[in-house]
C-alpha cells in the first residue's frame, strides 16, 4: 500500500492489471479501445461528435 503519495509516474510502455483495477477518475489522452462487457451506473456517458 502507498499512502500520502500525490503522484506516481510509471515510465514504461505498458502496464497490465490482470485482475481488478479501481480508480476514482480516468483520463485517456491518446485513444485506444475497450473490449468485453462494460456496466455503467450513476452519472452520464457523454458523447462528443466531431465535425470533419
Amino acid at each position: 500500500h502507498l499512502y500520502r503519495i500525490s503522484q506516481i509516474t510509471l515510465d514504461t510502455p505498458e502496464v497490465e492489471c490482470t485482475q481488478h483495477l479501481t480508480t476514482a477518475t480516468l483520463e485517456v489522452k491518446q485513444g485506444g479501445k475497450m473490449t468485453g462487457n462494460i456496466e455503467h451506473s450513476g452519472g452520464n456517458v457523454r458523447r462528443v461528435l466531431m465535425a470533419w
